[in-house]
């Protein structure tokens, strides 16, 4: 007969162990996001016919993303009205790409029901690892579309020669813009005969630039 294997629960890893405290976390988030679900809130939202883009289980529940296509206005005047007494949070949506028409606003949680024994929400990255051990109030993240209305100041363009021919790429720097763009963000790029000159080159790329941004709800004023 062939000896069992010993099983590899007879010598746990320390180094891997979970706090016993974050099964008690995880609970009370579950409880808090179940009541929501059930609440006035999300029946509002349903009526208003929105979508969920982000409600992730590998980040413990710790945001819910929506959009919704109604206006801004009855977005805003729907989410205020719904609010906690007391629990008020301004609703102000900022766009965050300029090739994405979409504008965000990000509230905690204990604004729409009432929520014990989590850490006030801020606004410091987090990696998934982190979110049980900082127990912060989980986040709903909400979408509409929204006009833009940035300076051409904002886009930049640097070239290189590369095989005979000047490759020119712009970019473009807002507060703005999402994290992950690390404050620069490509927009346009486009290959140029050698003798081309610079100015050429930038009003070519702002122009393709300005007929994707239409489509985008941005315009883009001259400085």
């Amino acid at each position: 007969m062939k000896k069992h294997e010993p099983l590899w629960c007879n010598w746990p890893n320390r180094k891997y162990a979970r706090d016993v405290e974050d099964l008690t976390r995880m609970a009370i988030r579950c409880d808090a996001w179940r009541e929501f679900f059930s609440s006035e809130t999300a029946a509002a939202f349903r009526r208003m016919k929105g979508n969920i883009l982000w409600f992730n289980r590998y980040e413990y529940f710790d945001k819910l993303l929506c959009e919704f296509g109604a206006s801004e206005r009855q977005v805003t005047a729907t989410i205020q009205g719904l609010m906690r007494p007391g629990h008020e949070k301004p609703v102000v949506f900022t766009r965050n790409d300029i090739y994405d028409a979409r504008a965000w606003s990000h509230l905690p949680l204990d604004c729409f029901i009432d929520v014990q024994g989590m850490k006030p929400r801020t606004e410091d990255p987090r990696w998934p690892a982190e979110i049980l051990s900082l127990n912060e109030m989980p986040s709903l993240g909400v979408s509409v579309r929204k006009p833009w209305v940035v300076s051409a100041a904002c886009f930049s363009m640097r070239s290189r020669r590369k095989d005979g021919r000047r490759i020119a790429v712009m970019t473009f720097a807002h507060p703005q813009l999402d994290d992950r763009f690390n404050n620069k963000r490509w927009v346009a790029e486009e290959e140029f005969p050698v003798g081309t000159n610079s100015a050429e080159m930038r009003t070519r790329l702002l122009g393709t630039v300005r007929d994707k941004c239409k489509k985008c709800l941005v315009t883009i004023e001259e400085q």
